[in-house]
């Protein structure tokens, strides 16, 4: 339900109140590879650089090869 919730608020352009929601996500599953993606998108809209290249990091430590890590690998480079 977190989850839901910081996707409806990040496509309203709420990306900080999205971003805590995604961290509550991840804080009932830790290993919660979609929270730590769009937390990571909500990171990159609230300048948050550093935080935003750890959660995509994140994404790839967990799913390498999995559906949002293609774009996560793109996303840390263009962060460095």
């Amino acid at each position: 339900m977190a989850y839901n919730l910081g996707i409806q608020l990040l496509n309203a352009g709420q990306a900080a109140e999205a971003a805590a929601f995604f961290s509550r996500s991840i804080a009932l599953d830790a290993a919660y590879v979609d929270g730590y993606f769009r937390r990571g998108l909500a990171e990159i809209n609230l300048g948050k650089v550093a935080a935003a290249k750890a959660d995509l990091q994140k994404v790839l430590d967990l799913a390498p090869t999995g559906p949002q890590a293609e774009l996560a690998r793109k996303a840390v480079e263009q962060l460095n």
